[in-house]
């Protein structure tokens, strides 16, 4: 429950706990506005370092999202011709 109350359930077990599946939605949408209203004080204090820093966030998500999707071999399909050709689904 503790969890739930500090909107940290999907960072912990990764949300395999969580009763409420909607509950992601809320839980990452107010992570994103805490973390927001921290990018937006650090930019009224020093706006050059904190283009650098929202510049360096989003590679480092690109970089992670690419790395976990190579070594997991996992992808996108664009088409719908596509899924027909990434494997079985049940």
């Amino acid at each position: 429950m503790w969890k739930s109350l500090l909107f940290v359930d999907n960072l912990v077990d990764n949300g395999k706990t969580q009763c409420m599946g909607w509950g992601w939605y809320l839980q990452n949408d107010i992570q994103l506005f805490v973390s927001s209203i921290i990018l937006l004080f650090m930019y009224s204090l020093n706006k050059t370092l904190t283009k650098i820093l929202i510049c360096f966030l989003t590679a480092a998500s690109l970089a992670y999202t690419f790395a976990y999707t190579m070594i997991n071999k996992t992808h996108l399909f664009i088409h719908f011709d596509d899924a027909s050709s990434q494997g079985t689904f049940n």
